[in-house]
């Protein structure tokens, strides 16, 4: 796979695209939710509204990471367990300047998947048995650089104002919608007038609300690449990581007789980009002045799990595995 050289110009303009698209989509949902709030109550309740998100955002305190990986039966991968794992991501958060290494975490599932959670004081990375598996190291330590990227980028918290304003403006949409369905017999007897604005602004919200919050998440995760590249200086790896990952998200027998499956959602109602754009940008975008891999063995991450793992995790309607 060939690198084009790296242009500094291209470089600086997509972090700054990425950070204008951020605030913009954070605005966004901000003032869909004031709105919602002027609505119900005018100027007093959109300022009313406001100042509860922002409190709750201020005083949420961050989920602790064991517990959220506990739900999808993670367990601690030590360094006895994995020691050039660890030994690979210590020497990606020194280059990224993160003071405190998230701890590892293993997925027993054949499930191809890595995922960030907590804060950057308390992060944890959890990798499953199918990454590991299929992964070289030098991919390894993209998808780790990735991982840490979001960490010192504040996209776990990023991630967490969104969801709460979307949220609150779900909440309030709900709200708004009981209250006009207890004021019909006022409206049919033509005591009361509703404006079709109103009405219409209640129904979308939330579906509004939650499209910004996804093109949010793309966005972070363009973001994400981009500064990863800088911590691994190894695009070529991020891009053949996410290329295998494509490729083995389904087993041979889906691929062949049903392809379409692929695909299953619109692009709008994805929280990752499609792999094809992001693997042209990595490539397109790769760093000036970028810094040599950490690793460069390619054989499989050196990683045998002493757990029990499964072929496929069980997902219950809340989105969350067993």
């Amino acid at each position: 796979m060939r690198r084009k050289s790296p242009d500094r110009i291209s470089y600086v303009a997509s972090k700054l695209g990425n950070l204008w698209q951020t605030v913009a989509l954070l605005s966004g949902m901000g003032l869909l939710m004031a709105l919602v709030g002027y609505f119900l109550a005018g100027a007093l309740g959109a300022l009313w509204v406001v100042s509860f998100g922002i409190t709750l955002i201020l005083l949420t305190p961050g989920i602790d990471p064991h517990m959220v990986l506990r739900l999808y039966r993670a367990r601690v991968m030590g360094y006895s367990h994995a020691p050039r794992i660890h030994d690979l991501l210590a020497i990606l958060c020194s280059r990224a300047g993160l003071e405190r290494p998230p701890q590892l975490y293993f997925l027993p599932s054949y499930t191809i998947t890595a995922f960030t959670v907590g804060s950057r004081k308390n992060p944890a990375i959890a990798l499953s048995h199918g990454l590991l598996h299929v992964m070289g190291m030098r991919e390894l330590g993209a998808i780790l650089a990735h991982e840490i990227a979001h960490i010192t980028s504040g996209d776990l918290r990023l991630m967490s104002m969104a969801d709460i304003a979307s949220r609150l403006t779900a909440t309030l949409s709900f709200a708004g919608q009981i209250l006009l369905i207890i004021n019909l017999p006022l409206i049919a007897a033509g005591k009361a007038t509703v404006s079709w604005l109103l009405i219409i602004t209640l129904i979308a919200a939330p579906t509004v609300s939650a499209l910004l919050q996804l093109a949010l998440s793309r966005t972070r995760e363009y973001d994400a690449d981009l500064e990863s590249l800088r911590i691994s200086g190894d695009p070529e790896a991020l891009a053949v990581a996410l290329e295998k990952i494509e490729r083995y998200q389904h087993s041979w027998l889906e691929r062949a007789l049903m392809p379409g499956t692929k695909t299953p959602y619109p692009s709008l109602l994805r929280t990752h980009p499609p792999t094809a754009e992001r693997i042209e940008r990595i490539l397109t975008m790769a760093p000036p002045d970028h810094i040599s891999p950490a690793v460069l063995e390619t054989e499989r991450a050196p990683f045998e799990s002493p757990f029990d793992t499964i072929r496929r995790p069980r997902r219950n309607i809340w989105g969350l595995w067993y």
